[in-house]
């Protein structure tokens, strides 16, 4: 055999084995990456479960508007003084020590600060995972949060591994600290995820909401001084199953819609 053929086949032979380490050890890195975030953070794990409870507190409330929203409370001892508002966030206290933290959020808010967090092209992201996760904030939360470590294995394609770590990172990021539950929830306006079960004496529970013109968060904390009292699913749904978007909220909105038509027809 010829000294340059047998240079021919070493560098053929040195080829095909940095493939296979390449292949193999590449994505168990990848692979391990995924293990090692479900093991420091087991919520990325969960995946949405239906919400099974769906009774409503029907004790005396009160009504309550933020942001664009109306809403009922469960609780009618509200204390205005200790009520803090903070541009998109208002934290709501009680007499009997619960708390209510509330938010809203711009249409595609989370979209666009996903595709800044995890710098990913959109476009190549559209093309691996679709449309529906680009479209709106509660159809990327919806790819987010079924995204599990269970669904890659040794022998996935590299680019699956490595997309999955990714975005299981920003799924930890995206989710409330929580270990009791994990629930998709729907209403007659809003569909969107509940982050903890009350049924398990939680002491904090995370409600989003998201509907074509933006979100809406509500944070439950039942208190130090009410501590063994808790949080009933009744009181959440309660607020979850209210929540409309005032009419005042409405009315600008339609009236900036007019304009805009106006505007593009001259």
């Amino acid at each position: 055999m010829s000294k340059n053929r047998r240079l021919l086949m070493w560098v053929g032979a040195s080829i095909v084995f940095l493939g296979i380490f390449f292949r193999f050890f590449g994505s168990s890195v990848d692979l391990l990456q995924t293990r090692y975030i479900a093991w420091k953070i087991p919520d990325v794990m969960k995946v949405p479960v239906e919400l099974a409870d769906r009774s409503v507190s029907t004790r005396v409330g009160k009504a309550a508007t933020f942001g664009g929203y109306d809403f009922e409370l469960p609780w009618d001892d509200v204390v205005e003084s200790k009520t803090k508002n903070s541009g998109r966030m208002e934290l709501v206290k009680f007499g009997s020590g619960k708390m209510l933290l509330i938010s809203s959020s711009a249409p595609k808010e989370f979209v666009n600060g996903f595709f800044e967090t995890a710098r990913w092209d959109r476009e190549a992201f559209r093309q691996v995972y679709g449309e529906r996760p680009v479209q709106s904030d509660y159809g990327m939360y919806r790819f987010l949060l079924n995204t599990t470590p269970s669904q890659v294995s040794f022998f996935s394609p590299r680019k699956d591994l490595t997309g999955c770590s990714m975005i299981l990172m920003v799924k930890a990021m995206a989710m409330p600290p929580m270990s009791s539950g994990l629930f998709s929830v729907e209403t007659n306006r809003f569909a969107g995820f509940q982050y903890g079960d009350p049924r398990k004496n939680t002491s904090r529970v995370a409600v989003e909401l998201f509907d074509g013109a933006g979100g809406v968060e509500f944070t439950f904390e039942a208190g130090k001084r009410d501590a063994g009292r808790w949080i009933s699913q009744g009181e959440i749904n309660r607020v979850m199953q209210s929540v409309q978007r005032s009419t005042a909220a409405e009315r600008l909105n339609g009236a900036l819609k007019v304009l805009v038509q106006e505007h593009n027809q001259e």
